[in-house]
């Protein structure tokens, strides 16, 4: 059995703890976006500038969520 650093473990375990702390947003963004509600359900041009602005902005809150940011 390998030694691992405490350091690494509590890292590992926060780490842990930020991604399920994020997935209940994780869920719902894909969610919306998926079942093309709100934003998405709009003609088919503003529909596609909204999916991807959209999916950067609840990108970069999952990511900063998961990262404890």
């Amino acid at each position: 059995m390998a030694f691992t650093p405490k350091s690494q473990v509590d890292g590992e375990d926060e780490a842990s703890a930020r991604l399920i702390a994020a997935a209940p947003a994780l869920l719902e963004a894909l969610e919306e976006i998926a079942e093309g509600k709100g934003r998405y359900s709009i003609d088919r041009l503003t529909h596609a500038f909204n999916t991807i602005e959209d999916m950067k902005a609840l990108a970069r809150i999952a990511i900063a969520k998961a990262k404890g940011i």
